[in-house]
């Protein structure tokens, strides 16, 4: 029987998640203004690293 949560690169089963904040936040493409923006929650997997998911935390903060 197939694993559809296994990693496609190593076969693992096992995730974490981590997040990307500070310079690297996600920010609108027509916001001129350099401010808000909002962490990226990433899911990867714990064997290989191979990331499976990017989300953004908070959506309303992206003007």
């Amino acid at each position: 029987m197939e694993n559809n949560n296994a990693c496609s690169k190593c076969g693992s089963i096992e995730r974490k998640k981590g997040k990307i904040f500070g310079i690297a936040s996600l920010q609108s493409l027509d916001s001129n203004t350099g401010f808000g923006g909002s962490e990226l929650i990433v899911e990867f997997c714990k064997g290989c690293g191979e990331v499976t998911s990017i989300k953004v935390k908070n959506p309303s903060a992206i003007k």
